[in-house]
């Protein structure tokens, strides 16, 4: 394989894996930012302790194949701790602007998804959607006529 020859490195590693890097980066923002949260509770901690290890393995475990799947699997509890976190969080301003913020980034990451969800790879969904590729010819056949 192309592991074994050493014929792709850190720098493919990191596109390939670039959202879900970049979404343990962003929970491992949030969890920093509400971190006194985290101390308390177990389970929060545990959800915190796999994201970091899922984060340093998807950087620094680039040349064995099945880390991906492995952390594919340490970055699930994200569904929990995020808002989670958000929850605890005291009634105030902070906690509105940290709740937007997500719901902003998961309308992003979803949007993102979409974008790629009829990809050879993917098998998600078996067409393009709408929303990324019908809209264009649509809107585009409303000005001219």
């Amino acid at each position: 394989t192309s592991y074994v020859e050493g014929t792709s490195g850190i720098v493919e590693n990191l596109i390939n894996n670039a959202p879900a890097i970049g979404q343990c980066v962003l929970v491992l923002l949030l969890s920093l930012v509400c971190y006194q949260y985290i101390e308390g509770k177990k389970t929060y901690r545990m959800y915190f302790n796999l994201n970091v290890f899922a984060l340093v393995m998807y950087v620094c475990g680039y040349y064995l194949p099945l880390l991906s799947r492995f952390t594919y699997y340490m970055i699930i509890p994200h569904i929990l701790l995020v808002p989670g976190l958000v929850f605890e969080m005291e009634e105030g301003n902070k906690r509105k602007i940290i709740k937007w913020i997500v719901i902003a980034v998961g309308i992003v990451y979803f949007l993102l998804f979409l974008r790629t969800a009829s990809a050879e790879g993917i098998r998600v969904l078996p067409y393009k959607t709408w929303i990324m590729d019908g809209m264009k010819e649509y809107l585009y056949y409303n000005e001219v006529s």
